[in-house]
């Protein structure tokens, strides 16, 4: 790969190749936010606060979450 290509993202790729491209609704970042982010944040509260099931099954919701948007982002 040459240094002087910059790496695009394959969220930006979408965008820039698709007229009508939706962002994946379950993960989309609001603003500058990285999608996912929130969830993160919840889950490191959760742990913080020694609700251990809780923050294990948010962590659960956001891994198949994370599964279902590569799948939308391939297809």
């Amino acid at each position: 790969m040459s240094k002087d290509v910059p790496l695009i993202p394959p969220l930006a790729l979408k965008k820039r190749d698709r007229i009508f491209y939706r962002p994946f609704g379950s993960l989309s970042g609001e603003g500058n936010e990285n999608p996912g982010e929130r969830e993160v944040e919840t889950i490191e509260s959760l742990i913080a606060a020694g609700k251990w099931y809780e923050a294990r099954q948010a962590s659960a919701q956001l891994i198949q979450a994370s599964l279902d948007g590569l799948r939308y982002l391939q297809t």
